[in-house]
């Protein structure tokens, strides 16, 4: 490609980094492997953290904005009116509890929490795209979702001319993991409907997914999968002599729940398999360890498990990449069928067997593990006693696991970021001008 403005594409992503979420990683990564095809991405992103500008890079901006707070984030303890009402000596402490329970609940609603996700952001974000589209002539504009801000920027940049490519990964009003309750709900649908009826073309992270977002939308779908960069894993893995179980990530009562593995790991350990000298699961992550806390002294099997607080994208890829297993925990729910844990593909990177727990049997994870070689998938306590029973032994007669871990090689590399932004970058060639003045839009009958 040339360097004009037929290659440049103006990206609106709330997430971006030197940020260490799954998002972020996502846009950077596909960022970073569009502009090696000849591409200019020009970012437009939120400044959330005055240190990272330190490492603001070309073509990015970060817009500063008032975040909206409406309830309490910090993480380690209380707040002092948190305080002083469970201690039950203060009334003003009490009233203030409940106003913030009440006014979360709200903000919660469907739509409601669509509107609330960041509105400072949208207006600083829109005034920096339109005055790039100004001045840089771009004809394609792609917006990542959520929160809903990026494609309500877009949706307002669509009136220039341009072409919009609407990503979705995560779904907005399809959402299984937020609260539902009508007639938000339906509310919250037709305005979704509304913003991206505009669009030229959808990308999600699944086929479930896709087919989703098609049946709602009646818009051309690709899929573009999350991936891993095989130039963030170490040349040289370091062995240990201990069976090392690692999760990085959230975890939440009832979806991504370790019971089963901790009720297997408990039964192994009763009969002797387990030497909690040279085993150990590591939770890698801050959120909701307290509720695995408590797990763990149903099973008695505390000294086994280790807690570390969340570290960054480079350090979690070498603890992964270190470790003897990695553990995968999703939504047993059929809701759940089109969900992608952006840290599969990280593992996969890592080269490690997985052991998915807590997943739906016939979703995209199934497949993945299936089609890559790379892991089983095992809900029951049984299943799970039986394979980490082999793997154990695999371990320390050996030093290598064979069982359940069959890797392909060529299927795990079209999972890589390159892979994925040359995906990318098929979708984006159709809005792409041929002559210099002339936009072809393979696709413009579909949207009639």
């Amino acid at each position: 490609m040339h360097n004009t403005s037929d290659n440049i594409i103006i990206v609106i992503s709330y997430h971006y980094r030197p940020s260490q979420s799954i998002a972020a990683t996502r846009l950077s990564k596909l960022c970073k492997y569009l502009s090696r095809l000849g591409w200019q991405p020009i970012v437009i992103t939120a400044d959330n953290d005055p240190r990272e500008s330190e490492h603001l890079e070309p073509n990015v901006y970060k817009i500063k904005y008032h975040q909206l707070r409406v309830t309490n984030r910090e993480k380690k303890g209380p707040t002092k009116a948190r305080r002083i009402s469970a201690s039950g000596r203060s009334l003003i402490g009490k009233m203030v509890t409940i106003g913030k329970s009440f006014i979360a609940s709200v903000v919660s609603l469907p739509l409601i929490r669509t509107v609330a996700e960041e509105p400072f952001w949208y207006f600083g974000a829109l005034k920096r795209a339109m005055s790039l589209l100004k001045n840089t002539g771009a004809q394609i504009v792609f917006s990542s979702y959520g929160p809903a801000a990026s494609h309500l920027v877009a949706s307002r940049l669509k009136s220039k001319g341009v072409y919009w490519v609407a990503e979705y990964r995560d779904l907005w009003s399809q959402n299984p993991y937020v609260r539902k309750a009508q007639p938000f709900t339906y509310l919250e649908k037709k305005w979704e409907q509304r913003i991206i009826r505009n669009c030229d073309q959808i990308v999600a992270i699944s086929e479930p997914m896709a087919r989703d977002l098609q049946v709602l939308h009646k818009k051309n779908v690709s899929v573009v999968t999350s991936g891993f960069d095989p130039e963030d894993y170490p040349l040289h893995k370091r062995k240990s002599n201990k069976f090392i179980i690692t999760y990085t990530g959230s975890v939440y009562k009832g979806k991504r729940d370790p019971t089963a593995l901790f009720q297997a790991v408990h039964k192994l350990y009763q009969e002797g398999q387990i030497d909690p000298n040279s085993f150990e699961i590591r939770f890698i992550g801050n959120e909701s360890l307290s509720y695995v806390k408590n797990l763990l002294k149903s099973y008695q099997i505390e000294k086994m498990v280790s807690f570390h607080e969340m570290i960054s994208y480079a350090e979690s890829i070498s603890a992964q990449s270190e470790s003897t297993v990695l553990l995968l925990l999703s939504w047993n729910n059929p809701s759940d069928a089109g969900t992608y844990s952006g840290k599969v593909f990280e593992y996969l990177g890592a080269g490690r067997p997985i052991l998915a727990c807590s997943i739906f049997p016939q979703g995209s994870i199934q497949r993945l593990l299936v089609d890559t070689g790379c892991g089983i998938i095992a809900n029951e306590v049984d299943e799970i006693f039986k394979i980490l029973s082999v793997w154990l032994h695999e371990f320390f007669d050996d030093g290598v696991i064979r069982s359940y871990y069959n890797p392909k090689q060529d299927i795990i590399e079209s999972y890589s970021w390159a892979s994925q932004a040359l995906n990318l970058s098929k979708v984006l060639q159709r809005y792409k001008s041929v002559t210099g003045n002339t936009i072809i839009h393979q696709n413009q009958r579909n949207h009639e």
